[in-house]
């Protein structure tokens, strides 16, 4: 099953109950998104800079998050024209409006979580791989 068809739907969503207690922690990967911001984020460099595909395992070698984050370093994402799921977002909006916290917790890189985090203007904490921890 892919990602699209986990996406939530309005009768998916979990009804408000009047408790804003509890945080809300949110996905960026197919949660959030309709796609997965590394594989976009590779897909990017890769074009801009093919000799690039000789760095990725060597990246890798020192860590998933090195790897995340040297990729990071080296393009920007277009987090306005992301695929969100925009169902999700309006929820969300609702939420924070009531005043829950919301987290956005993603193994994704920081650089590349906080730049979707400022886009939306949602998110009151962001969790994410900071290049020497993954947070998967």
């Amino acid at each position: 099953m892919t990602a699209a068809h986990l996406a939530p739907t309005a009768g998916d969503l979990p009804p408000s109950d009047g408790s804003i207690a509890v945080p809300l922690v949110i996905d960026l990967d197919g949660t959030l998104l309709r796609t997965d911001s590394l594989q976009e984020s590779t897909l990017l460099l890769l074009r801009a800079s093919p000799h690039r595909a000789f760095n990725l395992p060597l990246w890798l070698a020192v860590g998933k998050a090195r790897m995340k984050r040297e990729i990071a370093n080296r393009v920007e994402l277009d987090v306005a024209s992301m695929p969100y799921h925009d169902e999700l977002v309006a929820w969300i909006d609702s939420e924070r409006r009531r005043g829950r916290h919301i987290v956005l917790a993603t193994a994704a890189d920081e650089k590349v979580a906080r730049a979707v985090a400022g886009h939306l203007g949602l998110f009151d904490e962001v969790i994410a791989s900071d290049g020497a921890v993954n947070r998967s």
